[in-house]
């Protein structure tokens, strides 16, 4: 099998927070595993560069099922840089879409 390069991967635990990204961008199926898909896009920037994006969804919320999507992104792709990105377990009355919670 080889390996993509890309130039960003992002991963999400929770439908939620996939939903949120996947409907956000025309993502396109381009690798399915045993247990997970992952979706491929490319973004343009206002300087008009492209970035090569791909997306996965954990099957499951915590460390273990993030690592085996980790381990899985890694065997399909070689990413410049992952984000995993959600709600962080984010109280809705505080937080919104779009914010950064460290």
């Amino acid at each position: 099998m080889k390996i993509k390069p890309i130039d960003i991967a992002i991963v999400t635990a929770v439908d939620i927070e996939f939903k949120a990204l996947y409907n956000s961008e025309d993502w396109q199926v381009d690798v399915e595993t045993d247990s997970l898909t992952f979706y491929r896009t490319t973004f343009t920037t206002k300087s008009g560069n492209q970035i090569a994006a791909v997306l996965v969804q954990a099957e499951d919320k915590g460390m273990i099922p993030a690592s085996m999507a980790m381990s899985k992104l890694f065997e399909n792709y070689q990413p410049k840089k992952v984000f995993m990105i959600g709600i962080a377990a984010g109280n809705p009355s505080k937080t919104k879409f779009g914010d950064i919670i460290v």
